[in-house]
């Protein structure tokens, strides 16, 4: 256990064992990393606010930019649990280029355990939140145990994801405008790989992690206009200028993103460095979620086709994707017989607002937090919006 005291709260790290199959708990287990944020006010009987990580590396400053954005409640513990395959909780396998330990199924018997568990030490109400990815996984959560919360809040949380989305291109076409899209999509089309995974193909990949980048994350808006300007210049030097911007950036991921959804293998070594995140992300596409992009439209900006992206996961996986012949991961039928309180947030110029949960009847709508003009997550970002979001969350622990 490590302890990190800031000003009004301490930051604690721990980590739970946990069976890699929840059906064989006498197996082989991983450590799952865990943070713990309690403010000074809180005590043991306090409200817990857990979040279930996604398809990332949990980390400290998540928990710190949450309890941030939901004005700093002084009574309310928030506790990041990390996602099984990423970050520090992977197994103990040095090959982990295909890690079929990673599932939704077994990541939720995770926080199921982990809730059960944690229960003894913190006895207040308990809340889950999640966000994009993770915001379909806590629909799923508190499906399948509804007794663990007392309710989810789940942000831009998929509810229909089917494999490819051409919705999403719709709307980077929107937030972008017809310029800069039509730009970006002369550069993507002007890239033609000899084979998958080549110096072009990389270069590709990389234009469209940064247009996705700039169309989904409020905080890049700035980046809009310059963006406009530069997208006039010739492919390979537009390229490199926007590789240097991606290295300057706080949280640049255009180029990482390329390599690893580029990588035919993966290691523990390199799993745990947190640099290929995006390899195990669309391992987890191919096989359960979907979700990849693509342009419906000819000479679109997501101009990889079909077939490509199949053959992609064949190459790097060893088999077609199951996720293009299963049945899609439906958490909308779960959404319809979910015994466990849902606060909804999502923002108009997402683009994963078309795969995600609209205003119907029979949700209230105080329940229901949309925002014309706001990205991905957005009560995350905005600070109102997040106070009044938790406030709403917290109510049902009253």
């Amino acid at each position: 256990m490590r302890q990190k005291k800031a000003s009004g709260y301490r930051i604690e790290r721990q980590t739970l064992l946990q069976p890699v199959d929840h059906e064989n708990p006498g197996g082989e287990t991983f450590e799952q990393e865990i943070h713990i944020l309690t403010p000074d006010g809180a005590t043991n009987s306090s409200p817990v606010f857990f979040v279930l990580g996604n398809e990332k590396d949990a980390k400290p400053d998540e928990i710190i930019q949450l309890h941030t954005a939901y004005g700093e409640p002084d009574q309310v513990i928030f506790i990041l649990v990390e996602h099984r395959g990423y970050g520090q909780s992977v197994t103990t396998d040095p090959d982990q280029a295909c890690p079929e330990y990673l599932t939704i199924e077994q990541t939720l018997a995770d926080y199921h355990r982990f809730v059960t568990i944690y229960k003894e030490t913190y006895h207040g109400p308990w809340m889950a939140g999640g966000y994009s990815y993770g915001g379909g996984l806590v629909v799923h959560y508190a499906y399948l145990y509804p007794e663990d919360v007392q309710v989810i809040l789940s942000s831009s949380g998929i509810v229909d994801p089917p494999f490819f989305i051409p919705e999403y291109d719709w709307q980077v076409k929107t937030n972008l405008g017809p310029y800069l899209y039509g730009q970006m999509a002369r550069h993507t089309n002007a890239l033609k790989p000899m084979e998958p995974f080549d110096q072009t193909w990389l270069e590709r990949e990389f234009l469209m992690n940064m247009s996705s980048g700039i169309s989904q994350r409020a905080e890049l808006q700035p980046l809009v206009p310059l963006f406009r300007i530069l997208s006039f210049l010739p492919t390979q030097l537009f390229i490199r200028i926007l590789r240097w911007l991606d290295r300057k950036a706080p949280a640049g991921e255009g180029w990482t993103g390329a390599i690893s959804f580029g990588k035919q293998a993966l290691s523990r070594e390199e799993a745990i460095t947190g640099e290929y995140n995006w390899y195990t992300w669309k391992y987890q596409q191919a096989k359960e979620t979907g979700t990849f992009f693509v342009s419906d439209e000819p000479h679109g900006l997501f101009c990889k086709t079909r077939e490509e992206t199949i053959e992609e996961c064949r190459l790097m996986f060893g088999e077609d994707p199951p996720a293009v012949v299963n049945p899609p991961w439906n958490i909308r039928e779960m959404l319809e017989s979910l015994k466990v309180q849902v606060v909804f947030v999502n923002g108009g110029r997402d683009p994963w607002y078309a795969i995600c949960q609209k205003k119907v009847d029979w949700i209230k709508e105080e329940d229901y937090f949309f925002v014309e003009d706001a990205h991905h997550c957005p009560d995350k970002i905005d600070h109102e919006l997040g106070k009044r979001v938790f406030s709403r969350v917290l109510s049902y622990t009253e």
